[in-house]
Parts: structure tokens; sequence; C-alpha cells
């Protein structure tokens, strides 16, 4: 069994926090000591007929005439032309709320439906005592471009002069790839490239020769899916393997992203080396035939990096697992298929709050837990400090 306390959540948060708290009632209720409390009436057809929040400052109850609310059920009403309207939230839509005895916080989150009604997944209750204490909530904001990526890349560059060429040589690399296939200390996968110098070979040639030993190697099996084959700035594919195209001074190699599948198969990043075999030259064995420059490639090559979606994605796939869905893909086919919101393609900023976690009833222990924030971003405007201003606003008002 795992202990309650150290289960994480995830929000996928589409729209910024709307305001406080409200409490939709038909009758009137009692004068309150907390300022922050408002109060949506309603009338006889059960639409909002007025929005009043109190004032300590005034002692009484005012009606508004501004802004957009959210009401207990989760829906939202604006004020415009001097009459409220109801709207659904839409999916990944975040509100803070607070105990109608003003002792907890929590958040309300619209999930995916796929019959369009909304679907709201609320927080664990977060007593605000546990939030004063200046030491017991932290954010931590972590932007997607610091979670992307890189693709380990390697250039190679065959440093022997036309004169330094020896026919009869073997000149040869190979490239090791540790725990290709399984985490063992003795899985190491090589692939190899070759060839045996001939008379009128050159710099070129001898480069030319060896990105093609590479690339049919690779090709055997392969097809590219492990890394890719650069001579000079062009990719080495079946349509100009024969080299007689393309040119270049230089060997790069890319590693490509693996498979991935959410929940199942982490998308997992390959790491390789790459030694060399010496040559003879006047009875003696040589290594700087050729060197090698790792995380490098031809200036002219892009490295897309890799986003951060499909992190987030198992993410949301674990949490969600552990908070009611364990019991996804039983009896496959025949299963109903929980529908995710976040988008492995996309690009997700992070903000995380992490506090003292108090149990109740027979679980009264407290722990450490994080509420995780993911919102997507497309890199050019500052979504995430939106999001993490909202959200600090609105703690702040609940608390003071």
């Amino acid at each position: 069994m795992y202990n309650v306390n150290q289960v994480n959540q995830l929000f996928v948060v589409s729209g910024l926090l709307k305001v406080l708290d409200m409490y939709a009632n038909t009758t009137a209720i009692a004068e309150p000591t907390n300022n922050q409390i408002i109060w949506a009436e309603a009338n006889s057809s059960s639409e909002v007929a007025g929005v009043y929040k109190y004032s300590s400052g005034t002692t009484s109850w005012a009606l508004e005439t501004t802004g957009t609310y959210a009401l207990s059920n989760g829906t939202f009403v604006t004020y415009a032309s001097s009459a409220w309207t109801t709207t659904t939230p839409s999916t990944g839509t975040l509100t803070v709320h607070t105990t109608p005895d003003g002792e907890m916080m929590y958040f309300k989150y619209v999930g995916e439906d796929p019959d369009e009604n909304p679907t709201f997944i609320r927080s664990d209750l977060i007593p605000l005592k546990v939030v004063k204490g200046s030491h017991d909530l932290r954010y931590k904001a972590t932007t997607a471009k610091k979670m992307e990526d890189t693709m380990a890349s390697a250039k190679i560059t065959i440093s022997s002069t036309a004169a330094d060429i020896i026919a009869g040589e073997t000149y040869g690399f190979r490239v090791i790839l540790p725990h290709l296939f399984d985490e063992g200390d003795e899985s190491i996968y090589t692939k190899y490239a070759y060839v045996k110098a001939v008379s009128g070979d050159n710099k070129a040639s001898i480069t030319r020769k060896l990105a093609q030993s590479l690339y049919i190697n690779l090709d055997r099996i392969h097809k590219n899916d492990i890394f890719k084959v650069y001579l000079g700035t062009t990719e080495i594919t079946k349509t100009n393997a024969n080299l007689t195209t393309i040119s270049g001074d230089d060997i790069s190699i890319v590693a490509v992203p693996q498979p991935w599948k959410r929940g199942l198969m982490p998308q997992t990043k390959i790491a390789f080396e790459i030694s060399w075999n010496p040559i003879t030259k006047d009875g003696e064995d040589y290594m700087d035939w050729m060197s090698v420059a790792m995380d490098s490639a031809n200036a002219g090559i892009t490295i897309d990096p890799v986003s951060n979606g499909k992190k987030i994605a198992d993410l949301e796939y674990f949490l969600m697992g552990e908070r009611g869905d364990q019991y996804r893909m039983m009896g496959y086919p025949n299963f109903v298929e929980t529908k995710y919101l976040v988008n492995p393609s996309s690009k997700y900023d992070v903000l995380s709050i992490h506090y003292s976690f108090i149990g109740h009833n027979e679980d009264n222990k407290r722990g450490e837990k994080d509420l995780t924030f993911v919102i997507p971003t497309d890199e050019t405007t500052d979504t995430l400090g939106s999001v993490a201003s909202a959200l600090n606003t609105a703690i702040l008002a609940i608390l003071s």
C-alpha cells in the first residue's frame, strides 16, 4: 500500500485563474467575518440575479457590477450590459476556493469529458493555518526550455593530409552504444565504419568512404532509427548512399528520439561514444589521423531539441493512475479509454507548489506533497508568469 500523503497531483491549465471564491445561494446568509467571501444570488429560474461581495471596511454587502466570478458549481458568471450571464468553463480552467468555514483552501480544475459536460476535479484540502506558516508553501517555476532534451551528436574529422594517407592501411572507427536495449553492464552495442585505403585516396575520399560504410552498416538492421549519418551537411539516405552526388569535409552523427508510448514506454535518449583504430606509419602507431568533437555537429546541421510534452504526458498518466484510474486498459480491447489532457507534441511550462499535507481521520499523518500546474506555451509569451502571478495574488488574498 502506498502512503496517500506522498501521491502528488497534476493540473493541465489552459485558462488563467478566475477570482477567489463564491458560494451559490438562493437565500440570504449570515454576515461573514472574512472579507473574501462572495455571494451569488439566484432568481426563481435558477439564473444568477446578482453577485455580492462583503467588505469589512463598510461591514456590508455590495452588489458587484464588473468582472467574471467563479461559482461553487464550477460555472462562471460575467456582468455585461446590466445583466449577469452564466458560462460553462473550458477544459483546463483552474479556480481557487476556500471552504465555507474558511479553514481550508483548495483548487478546482475542469477536466476532459467526451460528452462536453465539464468534469470537475478537486485538489486536496490545504489547511490555511499550514499555508500561513511562512515556510510551509513554496513555489517552483520551470520553463519548457529548461526541460528540453538535446540529442547526442558527434563530429568526426579526418586530419590526415593526402600525403599521410597510407595505401593498404585500414582506417576505421566504432560507435559504441551502451545500454541501448537493456541496463546491464555488459549491454554494449557497436556499429562500425571501416575502409582500406588504396593508392590515390586522400582526406576527402577516406571521409566519404567511412561515412558510406557507417550508413550501410546501420541501414542493414536499424534504418536510421538509432542515429543519422551526415556527410558534411547532407544526411545520407538510400537515395544518395552511393555518395556520388554529395561531398563533405566531416562526418556528423546525430542520435534519433526513440519510440514512445504514453505511460508505458518512456522516451529515452541514446548516448554513444566513439573510438578508433590507430594506423601504422614508419613502424609506429598513430591515433591522430582523425579527431572527434562530442556534442557537436557540422554547423550547417540543425538539431531540433525534443520538447517536454512526452515527459509531462507520462507524469499525467502516472498521477491520474494513483488518483483513481488504476484499472485503465483492463480487459483490452473492451475497455473505456481515458482521455487525457496533455498533448505530447506541445511544450509545457511547469509551476509546482510544495506544501505540508495533513491527513484526516485515521490517516492523520503529516507529509510533503506537490501540486503541479502545467501550462501550454509557445515560448513567445510569458504564460507561466501570468499564471504564477494570478496564483500568488489569489492565495495571498485568501490569506489576508
